[in-house]
């Protein structure tokens, strides 16, 4: 880490200066932290996020690993089946420029560039950093407070500009493509005072989708819960793909085929039934 010595230097000193300002801090202040923390995030090499989001008929929790030098990831998805009561569980990898993941529909390991999956390099793999991204373009919305070690930026409401901020933390131009409408809205960031790392994030998001049926007047009113931990700031330990991964994982062109020859043959067993009811 000594090549990040002067950059963690001028985040601290930054971080001194807001202590100062407290409760009271400005949207440029809370720009700053937002930069300045961002830039701390960025500095690491590795570090880890457990992600688990929840809502009224929905739960996933996740495992994420990264290292940027070299590039690699390991991420493990886990959902309950709400009729089989089993979790199932989902995993990806990423190591030597080849993204690495499972296909439950044909039971397949696919393997691809890394940059087909939007994968480009170290800069990809920013996971906390994006987050706050976002939200430097509302910082005139947020409060800081100052709480024991910590600094605790937080918003609540759905007026204005944080409606705009939510519909962003809900999938940008896709929310609102879907006509996606925000009911409730609330996010806390928790940053480290003296490191200035991210240690947590909590939102949570209530929201209506368009009717998509004709004769019903309400809309699906939905929540849905997120919280992420970040841990292991520079102790995540070399990633490698397990070798049945990579022994058995197979193209992505041959797993279009296998899915499309499967697709096929669900079509010709449903061909006899359609028959018979003529």
């Amino acid at each position: 880490m000594k090549k990040y010595g002067l950059a963690v230097v001028s985040v601290l000193v930054g971080a001194g200066a807001l202590t100062a300002c407290g409760d009271n801090a400005t949207g440029e202040e809370i720009e700053q932290l937002l930069t300045d923390s961002n830039e701390a995030m960025g500095n690491l090499n590795s570090y880890a996020v457990e992600t688990a989001v929840h809502s009224d008929d929905f739960e996933n929790n996740a495992s994420l690993q990264l290292t940027r030098d070299p590039v690699a990831l390991t991420n493990e998805h886990r959902q309950p089946d709400a009729v089989s009561g089993e979790t199932d569980v989902n995993t990806e990898f990423i190591e030597d420029g080849i993204y690495y993941y499972e296909e439950p529909s044909i039971g397949e390991w696919i393997k691809l560039d890394a940059e087909e999956a939007g994968i480009t390099g170290a800069e990809s793999l920013r996971p906390a950093e994006a987050q706050l991204d976002m939200m430097k373009q509302y910082s005139d919305q947020l409060e800081l407070n100052d709480k024991g070690d910590d600094y605790i930026l937080s918003a609540s409401g759905t007026d204005g500009e944080l409606k705009e901020l939510a519909l962003e933390m809900a999938g940008g131009q896709q929310a609102k493509e879907m006509g996606l409408e925000v009911t409730d809205f609330d996010i806390e960031i928790v940053i480290d005072k003296s490191s200035l790392l991210q240690k947590e994030a909590t939102m949570t998001l209530g929201f209506q989708m368009p009717n998509q049926q004709e004769n019903e007047e309400e809309a699906d009113v939905q929540t849905q819960s997120l919280t992420s931990t970040y841990s292991q700031f520079n102790e995540v330990e070399d990633i490698h793909v397990p070798d049945e991964v990579t022994n058995e994982a197979i193209d992505i062109e041959e797993a279009q085929e296998m899915m499309e020859q499967q697709q096929a043959e669900l079509e010709q067993e449903a061909q006899p039934n359609e028959d018979s009811e003529e």
